[in-house]
């Protein structure tokens, strides 16, 4: 099931799955807060974690998902995130749900870095040498034909 975080365009992303907006408290405060729609609404439904991807990165393959899943599967209480030629990427990753208190409190504490809060809750990393065009941002039509 696809369980998608945005703040516009929600009509357009509610054909896709089911959308999610920020809570009114953290509306416009970035990513973090769409990771943390994205962690209550998964727990709402009884999953036990997220994964979790950007709309801006369409060269993320299924393979790479499946990687980060199995990833986490070996240590199911911490997050897994994608890591690249030295670059860490949190917003590719798999999060415990039972985290999403330490990510409002972050929140709360008008702290919207999201390495930040992987790090604090001991992220694994995991490698995916070679593979950087799978993380390039694409933000405009024109982007993809790039």
């Amino acid at each position: 099931m696809a369980l998608i975080s945005a703040n516009r365009s929600i009509e357009e992303y509610s054909r896709l799955g089911e959308v999610f907006t920020d809570a009114p408290e953290f509306a416009g405060q970035g990513p973090l807060a769409g990771l943390l729609a994205g962690l209550q609404g998964a727990g709402d439904r009884g999953y036990g974690a997220a994964l979790v991807c950007p709309c801006d990165t369409p060269g993320v393959t299924a393979a790479l998902l499946r990687q980060l899943l199995q990833a986490w599967r070996s240590a199911p209480d911490r997050p897994v995130i994608a890591r690249c030629d030295g670059r860490d990427h949190p917003l590719h990753g798999v999060y415990p749900v039972a985290m999403a208190a330490a990510l409002e409190q972050q929140l709360c504490n008008d702290n919207r870095r999201v390495m930040m809060f992987a790090r604090s809750q001991q992220a694994q990393s995991l490698e995916c040498p070679g593979l950087s065009e799978l993380f390039t941002n694409r933000n405009r039509p024109q982007d993809l034909k790039d």
